[in-house]
C-alpha cells in the first residue's frame, strides 16, 4: 500500500508506531520501498519480504513474514575488519552497548524486555560485522521494545565504569585480571 508521496505503508505487515526523532506524520514519508519479493521467488517458509530504505539516515529495513508465532529484530553494524591496535573494539563495544544509555540505565533495557514477552536480546560479532537481535513471542512485544533495543544500539552511553565493569579490570582482591569480555576470550582461548 503506498500513500500519495508513493512512499510504502508498513501498516500492511501489522508494524505500527514511529521512528524516533519523527513527528506522527512524517514516519511513512521517510521510508522508500526499494525492493518486493514475491512468495514464489523466496526461501523456503518466507512469506513476504520487502527492503525499505531512511531517506534521512541511509538506513535500510528488511522486513520479512514467516509462518510462527516468534517476532525477531536485527540491527546489523557494518566494521572495518581489525588490525593494528583496534583489535577488539566491536566486540567490547558489543557488551558496552547493553549497559545503558543516558536517559535509560544499567538493567532498564532486560527488565523492560521481560515486560514485553521479548526476553531474548543478545549481539554477537564476526569479522566484518555485529548484530544485535531482539526476539519476542509476538510482534505487539517486540514493537514495544524496538525504540528503547534501538536506542541501545545507536546512542550507548559509553563509560569509564561500563568499560571497567564489562570489558577489562585488575582485580586486587584475587590478584588476576577480570571482565566479562577478558574472561569470555580467555575461555575461548583456554579450551
Amino acid at each position: 500500500m503506498k500513500n500519495k508521496q508513493g512512499m510504502t505503508s508498513f501498516a500492511q505487515w501489522g508494524v505500527e508506531g514511529k521512528v524516533m526523532g519523527s513527528t506522527e506524520g512524517d514516519t511513512q514519508a521517510r521510508f522508500q520501498l526499494l525492493w518486493r519479493g514475491r512468495e514464489d521467488s523466496l526461501p523456503l517458509g518466507v512469506r513476504a519480504a520487502a527492503v525499505h530504505v531512511d531517506r534521512v539516515s541511509g538506513l535500510r529495513v528488511a522486513v520479512l513474514r514467516v509462518p510462527g508465532p516468534l517476532c525477531s529484530a536485527t540491527v546489523v553494524v557494518p566494521t572495518e575488519p581489525e588490525c593494528g591496535d583496534t583489535r577488539g573494539l566491536p566486540h567490547c563495544l558489543e557488551h558496552l552497548v547493553f549497559l545503558g544509555t543516558r536517559d535509560e540505565p544499567r538493567g532498564f533495557l532486560d527488565t523492560f524486555a521481560v515486560r514485553c514477552l521479548t526476553p531474548g536480546t543478545n549481539a554477537f560479532t564476526a569479522e566484518d560485522h555485529t548484530e544485535y537481535t531482539v526476539t519476542g513471542a509476538g510482534a505487539a512485544g517486540v514493537c514495544r521494545l524496538l525504540p528503547h533495543f534501538l536506542r541501545h544500539v545507536f546512542a550507548p552511553e559509553l563509560t569509564l565504569e561500563g568499560l571497567l565493569t564489562e570489558v577489562h579490570h585488575y582485580d586486587h582482591a584475587h590478584g588476576a585480571s577480570a571482565g566479562v569480555v577478558f574472561s569470555e576470550i580467555a575461555g575461548r582461548e583456554n579450551s
